[in-house]
């Protein structure tokens, strides 16, 4: 492996636990009441993007409203 890419897994795992934090504490949405785990971050090379990966535990209604809520929060999350 390339050591660019150990970089990328390095910044990839610390995204994780930024967003997982953030969700624990900070993300004061009435809509996010599905459990929601941060599963897995893959970034690009390049750094440029990162996917989120989530788990939702709940009744249906409860992830769809999460998903959401989540989906309205990526600007937040990208800052």
């Amino acid at each position: 492996m390339t050591p660019e890419h150990h970089r990328s897994d390095r910044i990839a795992e610390a995204i994780r636990e930024e967003v997982a934090t953030f969700l624990a504490s900070g993300a004061k949405d009435p809509r996010l009441i599905a459990i929601v785990t941060v599963t897995a971050v893959e970034c690009t090379r390049d750094l440029r993007q990162a996917k989120i990966f989530v788990s939702l535990l709940g009744t249906e209604s409860e992830r769809a409203s999460s998903l959401h809520a989540l989906a309205n929060m990526t600007g937040h999350l990208r800052s």
